[in-house]
């Protein structure tokens, strides 16, 4: 399936599943229906009751995404806050799969489930201690991970506000963000995973694999930490932007570290 629409814009494929993203309901519709036509070129039926069209609020390998990013499915993070400690090996490895799945929300969980995972090796007697029912109740806390939700969505909200650029110019960076199919391949990575290893990723986008733990998306933007992810499209402009006012070096590349990136930007001004 990967393979088959591989070369399609706004789409997230893993395995069978399949997202289809935009800006618009008029560039959803295009792509929905080439997305379809392809599907039917190649003698491949879909199943009528797990199709979901035109959400605005789907429910993606256990991620919900809409306008403002990414975040944790509720009913995800409820099963976890839910689970009881493990009785044996495989009741570890069952709940440390469940944990793992909030992964890229909690920070320093390699950290904290360090005592779970060393109860995994395979010359280590099965115990359960002190060490490890507190490993247990961090990686499960109802309160540790509702605050991390409510912390992601304020900090994305001031990102969005605080940003030195017109909304008129904003639209501009979405709707070439829309258009760049390298940012589009990236978001598509970013959204359901990225390859295990470098060498599967595309020449195009492999200048983004080293910092891929930087890249979120929200509201229609990618971006490195705070900061925009310039389409290419517009980076020629951006240069020129930064360099209005016959600024020094030093303070040019301060500009863009406040606001924008992309890679390499320090080698372009």
């Amino acid at each position: 399936m990967t393979e088959l629409l591989q070369d399609q814009e706004g789409l997230a494929v893993y395995m069978d599943d399949i997202l289809i993203y935009s800006d618009s309901e008029e560039v959803h519709e295009v792509r929905l229906q080439k997305t379809l036509d392809t599907l039917e070129t190649a003698g491949l039926k879909l199943n009528h009751d797990k199709c979901l069209l035109r959400q605005r609020r789907p429910n993606y390998l256990g991620h919900c995404i809409d306008e403002r990013g990414i975040r944790p499915d509720e009913a995800k993070v409820k099963a976890v806050t839910q689970l009881e400690p493990p009785n044996n090996v495989t009741d570890l490895r069952r709940i440390l799969g469940m944990i793992h799945y909030l992964g890229r929300y909690l920070a320093n969980l390699s950290d904290v489930t360090k005592p779970l995972n060393d109860r995994l090796k395979n010359d280590v007697t099965w115990a359960w201690s002190a060490v490890q029912e507190e490993a247990f109740k961090k990686a499960t806390g109802t309160q540790e991970i509702t605050e991390l939700t409510s912390e992601i969505e304020a900090y994305e909200k001031a990102i969005h506000e605080s940003r030195p650029i017109s909304p008129t110019k904003l639209d501009m960076v979405k709707q070439q963000t829309v258009q760049d199919a390298g940012l589009q391949m990236v978001q598509n990575y970013v959204m359901s995973g990225w390859p295990k290893y470098a060498a599967k990723v595309p020449n195009k986008v492999k200048d983004y694999y080293t910092c891929r733990h930087h890249l979120t998306v929200s509201e229609g933007l990618l971006l490195y930490d705070d900061r925009i992810v310039v389409p290419r499209m517009m980076r020629s402009e951006m240069l020129q932007r930064i360099h209005d006012g016959h600024q020094g070096i030093v303070k040019c590349q301060e500009r863009p570290r406040c606001s924008v990136w992309w890679p390499g930007v320090s080698k372009h001004i």
